[in-house]
């Protein structure tokens, strides 16, 4: 209940004693006034006793004593202005040090600490599943080497690549077995042959080489 009592005015300097001496004229307890104003009777204590380092932070400070002096019937402005605001600072700075400390030693450090380090290794796993997805597939040719002359008329094709390729030779598909090795004839034509060999998995870049294949001709010897 807010007492509406008008009280003497308090001329103390001290932001504590005036709020003590206004709460004595008004002849309630600090309970009583607690209650009514919702704000712990520890932190109306520590205002009367100017222990303003107890507080919260200076936020707190201030809607408290606007609080407390709208109860008593004090002028809010002179209240503050006896306010020891370097003490205010003092307390912020003690407050935001057992926060770091509390935040860099206990549980909840450790909680935060395992979420980033689960968080960055799914990153990193994630990273590299897509680059493994959209990179373009090993492929290897054995045999033939690429500029190679010869009078026969096939070649044989001879390569590694990885397992679950779509390999492709002159728009043929080829086989692949589990290992990756593959192996196929191509037919050869008279002079400078191009053979196109691609290689790409379902979302993957396509990986291509071709090779140049002189089919010499016996008679021209």
């Amino acid at each position: 209940m807010v007492s509406f009592i008008r009280k003497k005015i308090v001329q103390s300097d001290n932001l504590g004693e005036r709020l003590k001496e206004a709460r004595q004229e008004s002849g309630l307890t600090l309970t009583v006034i607690a209650q009514s104003i919702n704000i712990a009777p520890k932190y109306l204590e520590a205002m009367e006793d100017n222990r303003l380092d107890d507080l919260p932070g200076p936020a707190y400070l201030k809607n408290f004593l606007k609080c407390y002096c709208a109860y008593l019937h004090l002028d809010f402005e002179d209240c503050w202005c006896l306010v020891d605001t370097e003490q205010c600072v003092r307390a912020n700075s003690v407050n935001q040090r057992i926060k770091r400390r509390y935040l860099w030693s206990g549980p909840k450090f450790i909680r935060n600490l395992m979420v980033v380090v689960a968080a960055t290794s799914i990153l990193f796993f994630l990273g590299f599943k897509v680059k493994d997805i959209f990179v373009a597939p090993n492929l290897e040719i054995v045999e033939p080497v690429n500029g190679l002359i010869t009078e026969a008329r096939q070649v044989e094709i001879i390569g590694q690549a990885e397992p679950e390729v779509e390999l492709v030779i002159n728009n043929q598909n080829i086989f692949v077995n589990e290992a990756g090795e593959f192996t196929t004839q191509v037919d050869l034509q008279k002079g400078l042959n191009l053979i196109k060999i691609t290689a790409k998995k379902r979302y993957s870049r396509i990986k291509e080489i071709n090779l140049r294949i002189l089919l010499k001709d016996s008679a021209d010897n």
